[in-house]
């Protein structure tokens, strides 16, 4: 028997709203010192409205990182840029998000207490390693494109070139922790991340 459509868009409503409610209770007191409690009292829903899409803590903070990346991911494929150079297909992904940027400066705090956490949670640091492993391939793909259409240097190796692009935005925004008022986030990162992809073209 299928489900009522509106009541699944009221559960899809309820899930959002607690969402929203434990990012901002982990904002302010991150995962360690935060509880269930606190993100009932924040969703303003019921125990059990809570409890029934999130069965603890743990679960809550993997329905928080599995929203930020399923985001991110469509936000990073919804435009179809096959058909263009590798450099513009490189420059548009680090550049054409900048909404987006915006809002993982603002959440930088929050992965970096997320990036502490997978340490002792098994299934986070595997979402971790799922989410890392895909957009470390997906930039890989376009430097090999780049490297065999004769527009990157061929000793190029392209794992090294997407886990430095990687790495760039991940230090450039738990920079933003330490010292937000002289980072400029995102420019800082764009601007660091096309300087190594320049420094690849012929």
């Amino acid at each position: 028997m299928s489900q009522n459509p509106n009541t699944i868009a009221s559960n899809e409503t309820r899930r959002s709203q607690i969402l929203d409610a434990a990012i901002n209770v982990l904002l302010k007191k991150g995962f360690s010192s935060s509880s269930m409690n606190d993100f009932i009292r924040a969703s303003g829903l019921s125990k059990g409205g809570v409890y029934h899409h999130f069965k603890s803590k743990e679960d809550l903070l993997m329905g928080v990182v599995n929203r930020y990346f399923e985001e991110y991911l469509a936000e990073v494929t919804a435009i179809d840029l096959s058909n263009e150079t590798a450099y513009l297909q490189l420059k548009y992904f680090l550049t054409g998000h900048q909404d987006l940027l915006l809002k993982m400066g603002n959440l930088s705090q929050l992965l970096m207490d997320f990036y502490a956490q997978a340490a002792y949670i098994p299934r986070l640091r595997d979402q971790f390693r799922t989410q890392y492993v895909t957009f470390q391939r997906y930039i890989a793909d376009i430097v090999k494109i780049g490297i065999d259409n004769g527009e990157f240097v061929n000793t190029t190796t392209p794992n090294a070139i997407a886990s430095g692009l990687i790495g760039v935005f991940d230090g450039i925004s738990a920079g933003v922790l330490i010292a937000p008022d002289d980072i400029d986030f995102p420019n800082f990162a764009v601007e660091a991340a096309m300087a190594m992809v320049d420094g690849i073209c012929i």
